[in-house]
């Protein structure tokens, strides 16, 4: 069984600056927002498991460096005038996991 490392652990290996924390911090609320919506729909940890085909256990590990990737993809979208937005789309409803609000000053 593989052991995870805890998020102090994860930051001190990685070195992480306070603009990747707060992305962490984002995506972390966009994993929230998804787990309620999959709720909402009846949809359980174990059932996500079997859907991914891995142990329930390890349905939700995530590679830190895929997340540091969605946060790099958000600065290069920020950078070109835009901002991020990660739906979840359903038959019966869009639930929004992350939108990055647009800077009011691009100084």
């Amino acid at each position: 069984m593989p052991r995870y490392k805890s998020w102090e652990q994860i930051r001190r290996e990685m070195n992480l600056n306070e603009e990747q924390v707060a992305a962490f911090g984002l995506l972390d609320e966009a994993e929230r927002r998804f787990y309620e919506a999959r709720h909402r729909r009846g949809f359980s940890d174990a059932m996500l498991a079997a859907a991914l085909g891995v142990p329930e256990d390890e349905a939700w590990a995530v590679d830190a460096e895929e997340e540091l990737f969605l946060a790099a993809l958000a600065r290069h979208v920020a950078a070109a005038g835009g901002h991020l937005e990660l739906r979840a789309v359903f038959d019966d409803e869009a639930v929004v996991l992350l939108s990055e609000p647009q800077p009011s000053d691009r100084s």
